[in-house]
């Protein structure tokens, strides 16, 4: 079942992202294209554009922070982990663990409605389809210009598919210009183009404004259609009248091409419409930037190494809600779910592995197991101050485990208790858990040591009372001994305390003691 909902939770985030593109694409169109009469042009750029967006979602890009439009992909992707930390009411620092699945039933529901939606349209596809081939095999068809003419004698609105044209057979034998104009469909290959849509649209049902790139698509298959008849030496005049007699009554098929299919004020207006030059295929230009902020705004994010010296890297990520993955830092090794009556031993595994790993591989050359902490900027650092007491006590029990069966001297050397911290996950490039400097933080409290004397105190401050504090004693202190103690509240968030030191390091006060009280 985990399976199941992980795969349900990929498919949820390639649907909105491909959706998003879509949403984009018709946007682009509307603004740069749809006016214009390049029609060839305008097919391309619509098809050619579903097709990128429906891969842009699968492109991988890495940057050092998290774009905005990615956040809520990220969360979802947190839904994944489904246990929920809560605090203990009489432990402290202490924290429980307990199964979440409110999420879990709303995301069901939701694929459930979906599903629906998506299982109606195809078979309103499929209905539509066979209900067109019946009309297709129902008659002997004429082969002619490479094309199969079914023809009725019966009054019949003409429409095609693939190489079968459906008609009237008086006006098959009349030349009409309505033959010329279904040909020209067909030699287009727009049955593939509405194919495609109608695919997406099965997928994509609830997204209107991808309803609307279908009805885009659709004109400009008219519009291509009529072009390729004026070109054959009809008369506009003539071939306009025709349009307005043939404007009565309803579409047959929306899955076919058919000669009444498009607005029949706009295709006029198109065939008046003076052609645009060349030039406005620069046009498509535009698509790279876009497509590359696309790119941009689903990129994942990278943390990188703040240490120089070389180490085999495990990775602990607190999200915002407070659960814990741990593995290898490597974005290629999925990394496990972890809760706190686990943590210890999966993190004891985890550490005796990688020592087996590295010992089999450079027995000369070891070097440290290191795990790097990184938190969601509203992770709660009493969450994380408890994970790390149980990656001290797993890296106790593995060197005294690994003691047995390898030199104590390598086990020493690699698995000296070292784990730092990563900053925090930060999105849209914003790693502060605090929006407004000024405004005091409740629970929190510093002092000031220099050379072992108490200097100052702050309490309930804001971060620009901290600056101000740290420029006064450096201008009345002059010894570079300088010590801080920080209280922070049980549920301090990771960002909070993350800007707290961060102001610390401008002021050159980087031996920080961080506790819980005084």
């Amino acid at each position: 079942m985990i399976v199941n909902l992980e795969l349900m939770v990929a498919f949820l985030i390639y649907l909105l992202k491909s959706s998003f593109c879509l949403t984009l694409l018709y946007g682009f169109y509307k603004l740069f294209f749809a006016s214009t009469t390049r029609f060839s042009l305008n097919r391309w750029v619509l098809v050619g554009g579903m097709l990128t967006c429906l891969l842009l979602p699968f492109v991988s890009l890495e940057l050092e922070h998290e774009p905005l439009v990615q956040s809520p992909f990220r969360l979802m992707q947190e839904w994944e982990q489904p246990v929920e930390v809560i605090p203990a009411p009489a432990a402290g620092m202490a924290e429980t663990v307990r199964p979440e699945t409110g999420h879990w039933e709303w995301l069901v529901i939701w694929m459930v409605v979906y599903l629906s939606g998506c299982t109606f349209v195809l078979l309103q596809w499929v209905a539509g389809y066979l209900r067109l081939f019946r009309w297709i095999n129902r008659q002997e068809y004429k082969k002619c210009n490479g094309l199969r003419w079914v023809l009725y004698d019966i009054p019949v609105r003409s429409f095609s598919w693939g190489t079968y044209i459906v008609m009237n057979r008086q006006e098959y034998e009349a030349s009409s210009p309505v033959c010329l104009h279904e040909e020209m469909h067909c030699r287009y290959g727009h049955c593939y183009d509405n194919l495609l849509i109608q695919l997406i649209l099965i997928f994509h049902w609830w997204n209107p404004l991808v309803w609307k790139l279908k009805h885009e698509l659709s004109g400009v298959h008219e519009y291509q259609a009529d072009e390729g008849v004026l070109d054959q030496g009809i008369d506009a005049k003539i071939y306009q009248l025709l349009l307005v007699r043939k404007a009565v009554g309803s579409r047959l098929y929306s899955m076919a091409c058919g000669f009444t299919h498009s607005s029949l004020k706009k295709r006029i207006s198109m065939m008046s419409k003076k052609r645009n030059t060349k030039w406005v295929r620069l046009r498509v230009l535009l698509a790279v930037p876009l497509a590359a902020g696309v790119v941009y705004a689903f990129a994942k994010p990278e943390v990188k190494e703040t240490s120089s010296e070389k180490a085999y890297v495990l990775e602990l990520y607190c999200n915002q809600r407070n659960h814990f993955l741990f593995g290898p830092e490597n974005p290629v090794s999925k990394k496990e779910l972890v809760d706190w009556e686990t943590m210890t031993d999966k993190v004891r595994k985890q550490l005796t592995d990688a020592f087996a790993e590295l010992y089999s591989k450079q027995k000369k050359e070891m070097f440290p197991i290191v795990v790097r902490i990184v938190a969601d900027r509203n992770a709660k650092m009493g969450a994380i101050t408890t994970a790390k007491q149980k990656l001290m006590k797993a890296y106790g029990e593995a060197r005294q485990e690994l003691s047995k069966t390898y030199p104590q001297e390598l086990v020493d050397k690699c698995l000296t208790s070292c784990f730092y911290y990563a900053s925090p996950k930060a999105y849209a490039d914003v790693p502060a858990g605090v929006a407004d400097k000024s405004v005091p933080l409740p629970g929190y409290g510093i002092q000031f040591w220099v050379d072992n004397r108490l200097a100052g105190e702050l309490k309930d401050f804001s971060l620009d009372e901290l600056s101000s504090k740290i420029m006064q004693l450096r201008e009345e202190n002059k010894a570079e001994n300088f010590a801080v103690s920080l209280k922070i509240p049980s549920d301090a968030s990771e960002g909070v305390v993350y800007d707290i030191k961060q102001v610390l390091r401008k002021g050159y006060m980087l031996k920080l003691n961080l506790t819980n009280d005084f």
